[in-house]
């Protein structure tokens, strides 16, 4: 076996395009010169190394059959590089999905601080806006646009619309009797404002430092932000002028001020004749 392949594969690796022509110096490396193989029959020569058989020439029909294998095979690896390119593509440049929507809070009746808190805490972007209303308190919120419990993308606009209170207000109807202080805290919540000096003035039947009125007059309507007098009353009254009036003149000009009279008899001197004085009490 050795020797046989020593007779054939070494003259088949000699064959080979090693880059170095073969002289007739080369020896094998069983020490069997190179020119022996000249010695070899035709026969031995045609034989393939380790036996094998020499390859066949194809028909043209295997050649044209090979050939479309091949070209169906790259047109496969084509598609498959192709679609899997395709397929990494859309996968790294997918756009990333939709943030889930945000429910607008009800924030009708919160103060304007509370419901830009609720708006900011849904991840909404409040936008103030102030309107008139007869009803709702200045400052308190009305409600949102769009209303309360619509579907937004996070970070969307919402108006809130937040009362400046009434277009024309009642000046309250309670003040006269009232202290100083007290009507000038019934007025700011109404939306109206005290004046800064208060008027004075007597008066038989409102105690002193009490509201008489104010002006414009209690139950008149105004504008907000009116600015209202107040008339404090200092719990006296003008003496009206009773001299020359009968008895009952003057006792009916005294009750209308809210004064008592009491009469009592005083006696003149000689050249004068006895009458009587009035006594005036409260």
């Amino acid at each position: 076996m050795t020797e046989a392949f020593g007779l054939t594969g070494a003259g088949f690796l000699d064959d080979a395009p090693t880059g170095r022509p073969r002289n007739a110096d080369d020896t094998r490396t069983d020490g069997v010169p190179v020119m022996a193989t000249a010695t070899l029959g035709q026969s031995d020569i045609d034989e393939l190394p380790l036996g094998f058989a020499p390859e066949r020439e194809r028909t043209a029909r295997q050649k044209s059959r090979r050939r479309t294998w091949i070209a169906t095979l790259v047109i496969f690896t084509l598609l498959v590089l192709g679609g899997g390119g395709l397929w990494l593509y859309n996968t790294v440049n997918r756009p990333a999905p939709p943030p889930p929507k945000v429910a607008v809070p009800a924030v009708a009746s919160l103060t304007e601080s509370a419901a830009l808190q609720e708006l900011y805490g849904a991840n909404l972007r409040p936008q103030i806006k102030r309107n008139k209303h007869e009803t709702i308190p200045s400052g308190t919120a009305i409600g949102t646009d769009p209303v309360a419990g619509t579907s937004l993308d996070p970070n969307a606009e919402v108006i809130l619309n937040i009362s400046e209170g009434p277009s024309v207000v009642k000046i309250p109807e309670n003040l006269p009797g009232q202290t100083e202080a007290a009507a000038r805290d019934i007025l700011r919540q109404a939306g109206l404002v005290g004046a800064p000096s208060t008027t004075t003035a007597n008066s038989a039947t409102v105690p002193g430092g009490r509201v008489i009125t104010t002006s414009p007059a209690p139950g008149q309507m105004v504008g907000p932000g009116t600015t209202v007098e107040i008339v404090i009353s200092t719990g006296k009254v003008s003496m009206p002028e009773l001299r020359g009036r009968t008895r009952a003149e003057a006792e009916t000009a005294l009750k209308e001020l809210g004064l008592v009279p009491t009469s009592r008899k005083w006696r003149t001197h000689r050249w004068r004749r006895a009458g009587s004085r009035i006594k005036v009490t409260r």
